[in-house]
C-alpha cells in the first residue's frame, strides 16, 4: 500500500473515532469525516477502502439482507476445486508422448479416442484389419505410456 494511502487510512481512522463520540455512537458520514480531518471527499473514501482491507468478514456471513435471505452466503460466491484440472494435466503430459508417434498411429488413435471411431471403421478407412488396428492401438498407447512414465521419473529425480 503506498505510503499516502497509509497515512490517509491512519488520518481517517483517528477521525472517524473522534467523531464517533461525539455522534451519539452512529457512523460519521463521508462529508462529515472530510470536515473534520479537512481533506477531499476522494481521500476519506480512499482512505476508509485502505481501512476495510485491514478487515476480514466471516465466510458465513449473510450478502443479501434485503431479501431476507440469511441462507446466501460469502461462502456461496466462492468456487470449488475442478475435478478437470488433474484431465489438463494429464493431456499435458502426454502432448511430447504423441508427438514422437508416426503419423499414422497419431491418426489412429485420434480417430479413436477424439472422433469416437470403432476399430473396424478405422481398419476400413485404411485398409487393414480389425485386429491389424486392435495391436496399433495397443503399441501406440503402450509407448505413449511408457514415455509419459519414464519423463514422470526424470522430471521427479530432477525434483528430489
Amino acid at each position: 500500500m503506498p505510503r499516502r494511502t497509509q497515512e490517509l487510512r491512519n488520518k481517517v481512522r483517528k477521525d472517524v473515532r473522534e467523531l464517533g463520540t461525539t455522534l451519539d455512537g452512529r457512523s460519521p458520514t463521508v462529508t462529515q469525516v472530510a470536515e473534520h480531518a479537512c481533506l477531499a471527499e476522494e481521500d476519506v473514501t480512499q482512505g476508509l477502502e485502505a481501512l476495510e482491507s485491514y478487515r476480514s468478514l466471516s465466510l458465513d456471513v449473510a450478502l443479501d439482507r434485503r431479501a431476507d435471505n440469511d441462507d446466501y452466503t460469502l461462502m456461496d460466491t466462492l468456487g470449488g476445486a475442478d475435478s478437470r484440472f488433474g484431465l489438463i494435466e494429464d493431456r499435458e503430459a502426454v502432448k511430447p508422448a504423441l508427438a514422437m508417434l508416426p503419423e499414422r498411429e497419431r491418426r489412429i488413435l485420434y480417430w479413436r479416442f477424439f472422433e469416437d471411431m470403432t476399430q473396424s471403421a478405422i481398419a476400413a478407412e485404411l485398409d487393414l484389419s480389425q485386429m491389424h488396428v486392435s495391436r496399433r492401438i495397443t503399441r501406440a498407447l503402450a509407448r505413449v505410456r511408457a514415455e509419459v512414465e519414464q519423463n514422470a521419473e526424470q522430471e521427479y529425480g530432477a525434483a528430489a
